[in-house]
């Protein structure tokens, strides 16, 4: 699964709501992969997936 916050609408859904990102992992548990491009773009998305690997150990 790929997330590129180049594309203006990806950027404005996960600016609004970071948390979403919990969301979309939890819903593709069977992925193993998930390649967030351009994450500098918003850092605060960092902070969640911090969380998600902390839920994971």
């Amino acid at each position: 699964m790929r997330i590129d916050l180049l594309d203006p609408a990806v950027l404005r859904t996960y600016s609004a709501r970071p948390e979403y990102l919990k969301e979309v992992v939890t819903a593709n548990s069977s992925r193993k992969h998930i390649v967030i491009d351009e994450i500098q773009k918003l850092p605060e998305l960092l902070e969640v997936v911090h969380l998600l690997i902390e839920c994971k150990t």
